[in-house]
């Protein structure tokens, strides 16, 4: 295993996350690790329209979300989540309505304040949610290393959309926010990963004003849709990721 590569598991195994009060944040990302994020980097012009959600929950409540409402909470009210800790907040978009809604969980019936989101400047993105070939292979020295990191940054995106159970955050959120720092050190504006629970795409901006929500439309979730298949005797009750042994035993 390459050094660079090695350094990266290491660190976010150990999910070193911590304030700029606090003890240790993160060493700056390694050159090699720049140069790994660059490889699978996109841009986002301004105008691009990406969609947010939340459910409208309290039912003694009549009025209706307002946009500042639907877009991200004030940094008091911030919870950890997979790409931000407690108190610090990013804004998480989706690329399609139906991605929106699949991830606030909605029950058939909610009512749902659906947000449409307009980049108001341009971004630029280390997108996890596809795997890519390597932009310069003609640097054979650094071919091997670049493909082994492409890799495990793709895994890792995977892992950003994979559920946590409540009782786990405090422990798996790490290595995503880890993760999430790294590209955020590293000058990029917020990254993109796969949806868990929809058949698109979860985009993460770190500057909650790189955006403008310009419409806020209310829907009503008319049907919720579970698809399952037989789980064998042989196959785990649990699927388990690379960062489980972290988690406390009983």
């Amino acid at each position: 295993m390459s050094a660079p590569i090695r350094r990266c598991k290491e660190e976010l195994s150990k999910g070193l996350v911590e304030g700029p009060d606090d003890t240790r944040i993160a060493d700056e990302p390694p050159g090699s690790l720049a140069i790994a994020f660059e490889d699978i980097s996109i841009i986002l012009e301004p105008g691009q329209a990406l969609y947010r959600a939340r459910i409208h929950e309290d039912r003694l409540r009549t009025s209706r979300f307002t946009a500042a409402e639907v877009g991200a909470p004030p940094a008091e009210k911030v919870k950890a989540a997979r790409a931000n800790q407690a108190n610090r907040p990013v804004l998480y978009l989706a690329h399609n309505k139906s991605t929106a809604l699949a991830e606030v969980r909605p029950w058939k019936g909610a009512a749902v304040a659906l947000a449409t989101v307009v980049t108001n400047r341009r971004l630029i993105l280390v997108d996890l949610a596809q795997r890519q070939l390597v932009k310069s292979p003609f640097f054979v020295e650094l071919l091997k290393w670049r493909s082994e990191l492409a890799g495990l940054l793709y895994r890792l995106g995977q892992d950003m959309s994979r559920p946590v159970m409540p009782h786990e955050q405090d422990v798996l959120y790490k290595p995503t926010q880890l993760l999430a720092l790294m590209i955020q050190q590293a000058g990029y504006d917020g990254c993109i990963y796969p949806s868990a629970m929809g058949s698109g795409k979860n985009f993460v901006l770190f500057d909650t004003n790189a955006a403008d929500i310009v419409n806020v439309e209310y829907v009503r979730v008319s049907r919720a849709a579970f698809y399952s298949s037989p789980l064998s005797e042989y196959d785990s009750v649990y699927d388990e990721g690379p960062y489980d042994y972290a988690l406390p035993g009983d």
